[in-house]
C-alpha cells in the first residue's frame, strides 16, 4: 500500500495533475473520484471528475442541436458545481476558437459550431461539431472547484492523493477503466509518466 505524504502530494500539485480520493474522504460528490485538475491558480482550483457519467441524449445538453447530431452519448459528469455548465476538453490539435490551453496539446471549451453542416465555402461559426472526431475531445456537465487554500488544506488533511501522469493516455480512458484506487492509480502513472511538453 502506497504511504501518503502531505508534503510529497503538495509538491505535485500544479495544473494538469490527478487528484484521486483517498479513503479518508467521505464527500459523496467525491468519494472513490478521479479528477484532472484543470486550472490550479492562487485563487482557487478548477476540475473535472473522470470516472462519473451519464448516457444522455446530446440534445439534452445542447440547445437547437441539428437531428443530424441528436442522440445518446455518454457524458462525464465534472463535478457538483453548475451542472448546466458543459465543458468540453479537446486534444485533437484542432482548438475551438477562444479555447483556453489547459496544457499543451490539450484545450478546454471555446466556441463549437451545432450547426448541421457548415456551408461550403463559408467559415463556420465555431469549430464545426459535426465535424470532430469524438475520439479527440470529451464532454462534461458541470465541474469541482475549490476557493484559495481549500484544496490544499483537503490535501494536508489527506483526503487527496496527487499523481502526475501521461495527461492524454489517463483521459483517453474511458471512465470504467480509469483507476480508481490510490495504489491502482500509482502504479498506472508509473507506467504511463508524463511525457515532456515542447
Amino acid at each position: 500500500m502506497l504511504s501518503f505524504s502531505a508534503e510529497d502530494a503538495l509538491s505535485r500539485l500544479a495544473t494538469g495533475v490527478f487528484l484521486v480520493a483517498r479513503p479518508l474522504l467521505r464527500d459523496p460528490n467525491f468519494e472513490g473520484t478521479v479528477l484532472f485538475l484543470c486550472a490550479h491558480e492562487a485563487d482557487g482550483d478548477y476540475g473535472l471528475i473522470l470516472n462519473r457519467g451519464a448516457t444522455m441524449p446530446l440534445e439534452e445538453v445542447f440547445e437547437q442541436l441539428p437531428s443530424p447530431l441528436r442522440g445518446l452519448r455518454r457524458i462525464g459528469v465534472g463535478g457538483p458545481v453548475e451542472q448546466e455548465k458543459v465543458q468540453i476538453l479537446d486534444w485533437s490539435g484542432d482548438a475551438a476558437p477562444n479555447a483556453q490551453e489547459v496544457v499543451p496539446g490539450l484545450s478546454m471549451g471555446g466556441h463549437w459550431d451545432f450547426s448541421a453542416s457548415p456551408e461550403p465555402g463559408t467559415d463556420p461559426a465555431g469549430k464545426p461539431f459535426v465535424q470532430a472526431d469524438p475520439d479527440l475531445y470529451r464532454i462534461f456537465i458541470g465541474y469541482s472547484g475549490w476557493g484559495e487554500e481549500q484544496l490544499r488544506n483537503e490535501i494536508e488533511l489527506g483526503a487527496w492523493e496527487v499523481f502526475e501522469a501521461d495527461i492524454l493516455e489517463t483521459i483517453r480512458l474511458a471512465p470504467d477503466h480509469l483507476p480508481k484506487t490510490v495504489d491502482d492509480f500509482a502504479e498506472w502513472a508509473q507506467n504511463h509518466p508524463p511525457r515532456i511538453q515542447a
